[in-house]
């Protein structure tokens, strides 16, 4: 009778258990996908399991592309089978993602967004468990890109002079994001500059640059993992890039930079003779040869020109180094040949004089036979001035996933409450002991740092001294000073504020601190060390405190009478040191110094043949020194009328006002 009476008490238990199966809500509405329990972050759900109650499931939402980790913990008395996390295909089938046994952490680090499902299955026993997901997003500072870009005809525009971002390696149910494609414009001939970063746990295979020829992509350059892609050669056109996923998953920055020749190119077509364009006499112009698109090399210039009556002609040329001509010839109305040059000459400089012609119209070709880059030519005997072009502004964007590339050059991207004078860094993340966030007390010093440390702005800092140009402490409102890494250093402050930086409980951390910042001296105080990303390190010895701005896209340094430009893009950081005159320099650096009256230009470091070249205001070739054996090399403009000068020497243009 026992028995029996069991039997129907399971039998009404498992008639109940039916009934409730088929409720909207309640535990054993959760049997399946389509029934599946929303699963909140953060938030424990908790259930139990036995014969009668084989699985449960539930569904989690996931916004965008992350890792999340489900972790389950269970009575002892439950044994649990696979705790699985599907997702649903096209069809509306469930498909494996991932899974663990029993209990623990299931991690899935390569997620996108998409709504996935967990089930829970019973292995044996009853009793309850417990589960909760939390998710990681990929980091914000790295957007991710517009889906679909698969393939080249999806392609998003690449902007220039902006960071932009994009991810590659996450999933749903198909195959994992594998390739990015973005198309950017070259609106003047020039170099392109493509520099990419992978981030996260995202490996790159090969990033391409392509073009396309009647529907035919044609491959122009490419890099592998983090690295840049450089095309000096670049004609005008759209191109096409290819980000490719090497491995793992997570985000990845693009920068896309064109620099232009100093030159505006010559007017197009004017390739062969019947498209010459006229050169008047004592001109001068600028033109570019080697530069493509596709296949299309601009490899032939025409000029015409018109002798009005029976005399000379003389055609002066410098060509950029870079490119290679050929021949440089001379043409009557006839076609026939009159003279011709072959090369660049020396230093780029030639000059072709054909003599006792008739009056008439002649044509002058010039022939490029290797790279790419600029010549100047003038009809007459000696080089004239040409107006140089500006470089293109950042190009406009309104895709929220662009950035504009920080005005300080480092990559560093920063914000400031003007009501508080305070910079905080917000990329990359600040992370004690080395990067600071600092709180400035002058408004004046702003949108310019002028706390420079000898490393990369708010990074890592390595050995050497440390300079500030505030006259009261800035306060460090995040990060903190390492006494092991600072204490042995030397701090230079402006003259008069020793004590204040001495009582500051952070900067007073410093082994030594000298008051000698701006001092108006050549022998003593910092000198101004400005790092390039080549890995040169050109250190200036001033007579004068210099004023360093980003303005037009360089970084400028400027003195009462010295001016020296550098493309921001050019430069990793710049700083401030205590040097003595008399160091050792490294082959990869050099000091330029120069007096007060702009006198005097001395350079240490040249390699062996390089030139020191001086030009009037008007481009004149003035003076040239050649340096040698690594020694010294001065260059005096004491014997000049005054003025302005431009002296050139390794990858440093100074512009001097010669009292």
């Amino acid at each position: 009778m026992k028995n029996t009476t069991d039997y129907v008490v399971n039998a009404l238990k498992r008639a109940l258990l039916t009934l409730l199966l088929v409720l909207p809500t309640g535990v054993g509405a959760q049997e399946s996908w389509q029934t599946a329990k929303p699963l909140e972050q953060g938030i424990a759900a908790k259930g139990s399991l036995s014969e009668t109650i084989p699985e449960e499931w539930y569904a989690i939402a996931i916004a965008e592309n992350g890792v999340a980790t489900i972790s389950v913990t269970k009575d002892e008395s439950l044994s649990l089978g696979y705790i699985t996390l599907y997702t649903l295909n096209s069809e509306g089938e469930v498909m494996e993602r991932a899974y663990i046994w029993d209990k623990g952490d299931l991690t899935v680090k390569d997620l996108a967004a998409g709504t996935y499902y967990l089930k829970l299955s019973n292995n044996g026993g009853e009793g309850q468990y417990t589960v909760v997901y939390t998710f990681a997003p990929t980091s914000a500072l790295y957007k991710n890109d517009v889906e679909p870009n698969d393939t080249w005809q999806q392609a998003q525009p690449l902007r220039r002079g902006n960071i932009t971002t994009g991810h590659l390696g996450y999933q749903y149910c198909q195959e994992p994001d594998g390739d990015d494609w973005w198309m950017l414009d070259v609106p003047k001939e020039g170099t392109v500059k493509i520099s990419i970063t992978a981030h996260d746990e995202l490996a790159l295979s090969y990033t391409t640059l392509y073009t396309l020829n009647n529907d035919e992509l044609a491959e122009r350059s490419n890099c592998w993992g983090n690295g840049e892609i450089i095309v000096s050669d670049a004609g005008t056109g759209t191109y096409y890039l290819c980000v490719s996923n090497g491995g793992g998953q997570g985000a990845y920055s693009l920068h896309y930079k064109l620099e232009l020749p100093p030159y505006a190119a010559d007017a197009e077509p004017n390739n062969e003779r019947a498209t010459a364009l006229p050169l008047e006499a004592g001109a001068t112009v600028a033109g570019n040869l080697g530069y493509k698109h596709n296949d299309d090399v601009d490899t032939e210039d025409w000029y015409c020109v018109t002798l009005p009556k029976k005399g000379d002609l003389t055609f002066t040329y410098y060509v950029q180094a870079g490119l290679d001509l050929g021949y440089v010839m001379l043409y009557n109305s006839e076609e026939g040949e009159l003279g011709s040059l072959w090369g660049n000459g020396e230093d780029g400089h030639q000059q072709l004089t054909v003599s006792d012609l008739e009056a008439g119209i002649y044509y002058l070709r010039l022939c490029y036979v290797g790279g790419s880059g600029y010549y100047l030519l003038a009809y007459a005997n000696s080089l004239g001035t040409v107006e140089q072009q500006e470089q293109l502004p950042d190009e406009p964007s309104d895709d929220p996933h662009a950035q504009p590339v920080p005005d300080d050059g480092t990559g560093v991207k920063y914000t400031y409450d003007p009501e508080t004078n305070t910079l905080t860094v917000v990329a990359p993340s600040p992370t004690p002991p080395y990067v600071f966030k600092c709180a400035y007390p002058d408004e004046t010093v702003m949108p310019t740092l002028t706390v420079l440390f000898p490393c990369d702005i708010f990074s890592g800092c390595g050995e050497g001294d440390i300079s500030v140009g505030a006259k009261t402490p800035p306060t460090v409102v995040g990060g903190s000073f390492d006494v092991a890494n600072v204490g042995n250093r030397t701090l230079h402050v402006p003259e008069g504020s020793e004590k204040a930086y001495e009582k500051d409980a952070n900067w007073g951390l410093f082994g030594t601190i000298v008051g000698d910042y701006g001092k108006p001296d050549n022998t003593s105080g910092p000198r101004l060390v400005v790092w390039l990303r080549s890995g040169e390190r050109v250190i200036y010895q001033l007579a004068d405190v210099p004023v360093t701005t980003f303005s037009g896209g360089q970084l400028v340094i400027r003195t009462n009478n010295v001016t020296v430009p550098y493309d921001r893009n050019d430069v990793l950081r710049y700083t401030y040191e205590a040097l003595d005159t008399g160091l050792d320099l490294q082959a990869s650096e050099r000091l330029v110094q120069i007096d007060r009256e702009g006198n005097e230009v001395s350079f240490r470091g040249l390699p062996t043949g390089a030139t020191a070249s001086i030009y009037s205001v008007n481009g004149q070739l003035v003076g040239q020194v050649t340096a040698s054996d690594n020694q010294p090399l001065t260059i005096s403009l004491r014997n000049r009328p005054s003025g302005v000068y431009i002296v050139k020497a390794g990858t440093e243009t100074i512009k001097i006002l010669k009292k």
